[in-house]
């Protein structure tokens, strides 16, 4: 099957450091208008697209811990693969997140998969399927405009239309 074409999305990196810095001032903004919301603890970043985010929001809100799960769902633009999951390095998540606030960070939500996917693991990842963590946000630069209302990262800077943009950061190859 011949891949859709797309409009091609060629962002830099000034836009995408605005963009972690909008993520940022939500996530702040938020906690002080909604009681609810406590301090990020740690941030576990969706390898490989993001790790720059993490890193910058991490900077911007002081956030010292971070922490990688690797996954990727596609093959090539516009060929959604299976999700295919590898821990870049094999630790015990309970005793990472036990009882801290986690940020899940991914520079692009396009169905939600990988955050869906990282976030059902953070809760699953004892046998009595109890979460561990005391709240589990998810923030992303680019949003699939397309999604339900009940499928969306907490966190949003920009939004997109994913069936006809394909977006390129500067850290991916052309």
């Amino acid at each position: 099957m011949e891949p859709k074409k797309y409009e091609m999305l060629n962002l830099t990196w000034e836009q995408c450091q605005d963009k972690c810095e909008i993520l940022s001032r939500y996530i702040s903004i938020s906690r002080h208008i909604n009681n609810d919301i406590d301090p990020i603890d740690i941030i576990v970043c969706v390898g490989r697209g993001g790790m720059i985010p993490s890193r910058l929001i991490a900077e911007s809100l002081n956030i010292k811990d971070i922490v990688m799960y690797n996954i990727s769902s596609y093959n090539s633009i516009g060929l959604e693969g299976k999700s295919e999951i590898k821990e870049t390095i094999p630790f015990n998540y309970y005793d990472i997140l036990s009882y801290k606030n986690v940020l899940i960070v991914d520079d692009v939500a396009t169905t939600m998969s990988s955050i869906n996917y990282i976030r059902q693991k953070i809760i699953m990842n004892r046998a009595d399927n109890v979460m561990y963590c005391r709240a589990i946000y998810s923030a992303t630069l680019y949003c699939n405009k397309n999604l339900s209302s009940n499928n969306r990262p907490d966190f949003i800077a920009s939004e997109y239309d994913a069936n006809n943009t394909w977006i390129v950061f500067p850290w991916e190859k052309n």
